[in-house]
């Protein structure tokens, strides 16, 4: 489960998801899949004797499925987490920074270079995948470099039809199957089509022909109900231009039905679902699931973990070739990636978070290649993308995405929108320590600002002020809101009074303003807001020598934890518990509490070495 708390310093508990990169479950594309052993026990070696094992070959040689199969492998040797970084297109060291630390939940400072290395070698061993790096600047691999020299038990895969010489990777060539292989995985897509395989002698003159190129193979042999063999060799120029000789001829075997939708599936960047084909994907008279599984069966789609995936190759032939229901596909991408990413955001805060956290980590590369799109043909757009995506990082706590929301801020859009954008670049700066900077964009903000957001700019305002140490201008914008149509505002900004009531000795405020903010958050049925109020009130309680009362909220604390599978939210109620307990003198329990906590793994390094203290 994605971690929903954590202790900021000078403010508190904050809502948030967990330090640990997100686990990659390395999903096979469905289907059977002939073993190339040799060369991936060539990836495995790489990984274990060099920082960075890099896959280089053409397309259609299956890089992408191989460094995933090595991933399915590799996982449980690497104790400090696996991930798949999703960079989208358009590669920059900027962007791939952004993406690494979203994985890491880390907030960037600068360009973020050194720092995310400090945040991996923290880890430990750790396993990244960046697939298809062709378009990515020297720079990018500078950086790559530079992160295995600061965390020397980092390992990474990187994917590429070209090689980037770097002084810390091992070159691992994907090209061409052995014959006998290229004859054997013939036979299973074959099968698979419904079709016996033909006689062995022309499987293997044709996938000879093929060059042997997996792809090539796969959709040759995805052909055979309809063309021999020798048909399909009749169609080929020679090796060379086989892969695109194959893809041309399957796809004029489709009906033009089912060439609408291949070519409208082109615009996603990053695979798709069937519920995302659906809103984006156009056919005269009914739904595109069908053709879907035509597309599948002809070995043009592949489904990875419930995912529709188009190989890049195919996907760079199609956007080439252009039509005018891409076009219009295009358009409605860019309206689904506005509608979703803003639907996922507004989860951010409620007990929703895990499957919004879930979406955005799937979606990441369409939103960054819509909003690309729609800085050019609609700024408007572009903006509510990027503030999706950065209230999502920033729900992470990585801070990740600030050049994106710099390119945003560039952009002609609504006043309002624009407001939404200067609140989330104050509140960027007012965690980085620019509190009069931060300042400045808040009130610039507040001048553009609908209601709804007026009253959040307030509750920001104040919470700065608070950090600022200056309560009492912080009380003066805060308690107004103790009223807030917003439940979760009311209740972090009641939370936010107790604690100044609390600091100040007013035990009887204190105590007032965490019953309500308690019951605020309740109502509001945010799990982890109740968590975070709950903690702050324990906390207060247990300061006033009030332990039953203290543990009693903890006790609730954990329970809510508990039921809706938040273990890393409970990891902290049982470190904050144990410390209670401690307090309390009930060593021999704190201890069990403590290493309860320990056995969860969802807590940093430092936390783990003050329990074990």
């Amino acid at each position: 489960s994605p971690e929903v708390l954590v202790t900021v310093p000078k403010r508190g508990y904050r809502l948030t998801l967990s330090s640990q990169p997100a686990a990659l479950h390395a999903d096979r594309p469905d289907g059977a899949w002939v073993d190339r052993a040799r060369v991936r026990e060539s990836v495995e070696d790489a990984v274990r004797d060099f920082p960075i094992a890099f896959l280089v070959g053409p397309g259609g040689a299956g890089k992408t499925r191989l460094a995933n199969e090595v991933l399915q492998i590799l996982t449980p040797q690497f104790d400090g987490g696996v991930a798949q970084i999703a960079v989208g297109e358009a590669v920059s060291v900027v962007r791939l920074a952004g993406a690494v630390a979203d994985a890491l939940r880390i907030a960037l400072e600068g360009d973020g270079i050194e720092q995310i290395g400090r945040a991996l070698a923290a880890r430990g061993d750790c396993l990244l995948l960046i697939d298809n790096l062709d378009a990515a600047p020297v720079e990018a691999f500078e950086a790559l470099e530079r992160w295995v020299d600061i965390a020397p038990r980092l390992r990474l895969i990187l994917t590429g039809r070209t090689w980037q010489p770097m002084v810390s990777a091992a070159r691992v060539d994907v090209g061409a199957m052995s014959p006998s292989e290229a004859a054997d995985l013939f036979a299973v897509r074959a099968r698979e089509a419904g079709e016996e395989p033909p006689d062995p002698l022309a499987v293997s003159a044709l996938v000879s022909r093929l060059g042997c190129m997996p792809l090539a193979v796969e959709l040759a042999a995805a052909c055979v109900d309809v063309l021999t063999p020798a048909e399909l060799s009749s169609r080929l120029s020679g090796p060379s231009e086989a892969l695109h000789d194959v893809l041309r001829a399957s796809f004029e075997l489709l009906t033009p039905r089912a060439q609408s939708v291949l070519s409208q599936a082109s615009v996603f960047a990053g695979g798709f679902t069937a519920t995302a084909a659906a809103e984006v994907i156009r056919v005269q008279g009914g739904s595109p699931l069908a053709e879907l599984r035509i597309l599948r069966q002809h070995t043009l789609l592949e489904r990875v973990g419930g995912r529709f995936r188009m190989l890049p190759v195919l996907r760079e032939r199609l956007v080439a070739a252009g039509s005018q229901a891409r076009d219009d596909a295009r358009v409605r991408w860019v309206e689904w990636a506005v509608k979703r990413g803003s639907e996922a955001a507004a989860q951010a805060w409620t007990p929703s978070l895990a499957d919004a956290f879930v979406w955005f980590r799937e979606e990441r590369g369409n939103l960054l290649a819509a909003f690309d799109l729609a800085v050019e043909t609609c700024p408007e757009q572009a903006a509510l993308i990027a503030i999706s995506v950065v209230e999502e990082s920033d729900a992470l706590g990585s801070f990740g995405q600030g050049p994106l929301l710099e390119r945003a801020l560039a952009l002609d859009v609504a006043p309002s929108t624009r407001a939404t954008v200067l609140r989330m670049s104050a509140r960027r700066l007012a965690a980085s320590g620019s509190s009069e900077q931060a300042h400045r964009l808040f009130e610039r903000a507040v001048e553009l600002a609908e209601p709804d957001l007026a009253v959040q700019l307030q509750y920001d305002r104040g919470e700065l002020w608070l950090v600022q140490g200056d309560y009492d201008r912080a009380t003066e914008l805060l308690t107004p809101l103790r009223d807030a149509d917003s439940l979760v505002v009311r209740a972090n900004a009641l939370r936010r009074l107790g604690e100044m009531a609390r600091h100040r000795r007013q035990e009887a405020a204190a105590t007032e303003h965490f019953a309500a903010g308690i019951a605020a958050a309740e109502a509001s049925g945010c799990v982890q807001l109740i968590v975070a109020v709950l903690l702050s009130a324990a906390d207060f309680e247990h300061e006033l020598a009030h332990s039953s009362l203290a543990h009693e909220m903890l006790s609730r604390a954990l329970h809510l934890t508990q039921t809706h599978g938040l273990k890393n939210a409970m990891a902290r109620v049982l470190m904050i518990r144990g410390h209670a307990e401690m307090a309390d003198g009930h060593a021999i329990q704190a201890r069990r509490t403590l290493l309860e906590a320990c056995g969860l793994e969802r807590l940093s390094g430092n936390e783990r070495r003050l329990m074990q203290q």
